[in-house]
């Protein structure tokens, strides 16, 4: 890979989502190492016809470009027309950086991207974040995945079974597994939620943090802790996040009557002080790509249980050893047992939590930088992620 070729990177915006963290991640690292980098930004700004600002929540390098496709007027709006000006004006940003590396993220940007650059070389690199098949999802994202996708240099997804379906939805695409990095959870750019704002100092806290949407499964975490809550009175829930279901989930605290020991503070902006003060993580997602949320507790040191969805959990949770899975995926009975195993038992949270931060060597920074790298040199796309579970 030449040192000095640039990278373009083209997501929908730098929010709070895993895959945003991700992206923050190698645009700051290459960056810091003196590749050229441009970050496009294609979705913000563009909902209901209206302007909304642009979400950069995470601290960039000062060396990365930062374009928003959709500031210009033209380029807003929903449908068919305004997808097309975009795809043209992203195809002409591409054609004044020829030769660049481009990497997109999300399947709505990845199609977006590979029609804008038909015909163009090299062709891009895209990124699924999650296995798309296990959730609901429109008709015409498979049918424009099946046409658009083979054009792609190649896919990089973040686990085998991920790698799995897509290789059955487009076969012959050329795949590979690159996990996200282990880090600490970074401080974002947004207004820090304090635990002791939320929380009595004597309070055990069960941690979770995701967004407030079905696939995160926090209905199901609700009904678990209210049939335990009983049980476990010093305990108290806190689900870190923000979105769509905020109400949906707000209605079934208040009917459970337990709003003053289900906390939903919405996003903080550092995690930190709420990984320090939590006593038990939970991961209800019925889905995941590669669970960040999930790996930050475990680098920082906490006891966790999480759903074995199909993907993701498996990856970091040795079972018994530094974690706890759960089956069924979405059954709230057992994720209740497996919660109130761990919720009595001190010295059991306390070995979990002790072994869990050695995951991070297997998903070091350098090791998924590099991994990337692979990715972008010719000839040199076939090495897989190592398999085995963590240390």
């Amino acid at each position: 890979m030449t040192e000095s070729r640039r990278i373009i990177i083209v997501t929908s915006d730098l929010g709070t989502g895993g895959a945003e963290r991700v992206i923050a991640q190698l645009a700051n690292a290459w960056a810091a190492r003196g590749r050229p980098v441009t970050l496009v930004l294609t979705f913000r700004g563009v909902r209901q016809g209206r302007r909304e600002p642009l979400r950069i929540v995470h601290r960039l390098h000062p060396g990365i470009d930062v374009l928003e496709l959709a500031a210009t007027p033209g380029l807003r709006g929903a449908g068919p027309v305004a997808g097309m000006r975009r795809a043209l004006a992203l195809r002409r940003l591409l054609a004044r950086m020829p030769g660049a590396d481009v990497i997109s993220f999300l399947t709505r940007v990845n199609v977006l991207v590979l029609f804008a650059s038909l015909g163009m070389r090299p062709r891009p690199v895209i990124s699924e974040r999650m296995a798309p098949g296990l959730l609901r999802e429109p008709a015409i994202n498979r049918l424009a995945r099946r046409l658009l996708y083979p054009g792609a240099r190649c896919a990089v997804v973040q686990t085998e079974r991920g790698r799995r379906w897509l290789a059955s939805e487009v076969p012959g695409l050329s795949i590979r597994v690159v996990p996200n990095a282990v880090v600490a959870a970074p401080r974002l750019s947004l207004p820090v939620v304090d635990p002791a704002s939320v929380l009595a100092p004597q309070r055990r806290l069960l941690l979770s943090v995701g967004r407030l949407v079905e696939q995160k499964g926090h209905d199901r975490l609700i009904e678990a802790f209210a049939s335990i809550a009983d049980a476990y009175p010093a305990w108290d829930l806190a689900i870190l996040g923000e979105g769509s279901w905020r109400a949906r989930l707000e209605s079934l605290v208040d009917l459970h009557g337990l709003a003053a020991r289900i906390h939903l503070p919405g996003v903080s902006g550092d995690l930190a002080p709420w990984l320090a003060r939590a006593d038990l993580f939970v991961l209800p997602s019925l889905a995941e790509g590669f669970p960040n949320a999930l790996a930050e507790a475990m680098l920082a040191g906490v006891a966790v249980v999480a759903f074995d969805c199909e993907t993701g959990p498996a990856d970091l949770i040795d079972p018994g050893v530094n974690g706890v899975l759960v089956r069924p995926v979405g059954d709230a009975g057992a994720l209740a047992r497996a919660l109130e195993t761990l919720m009595a038992d001190a010295p059991q949270r306390r070995r979990l939590a002790e072994r869990a931060p050695a995951v991070a060597a297997r998903y070091s920074p350098e090791r998924v930088l590099a991994a990337w790298e692979r990715v972008l040199e010719v000839g040199d796309t076939r090495q897989p992620w190592p398999t085995g579970r963590p240390a």
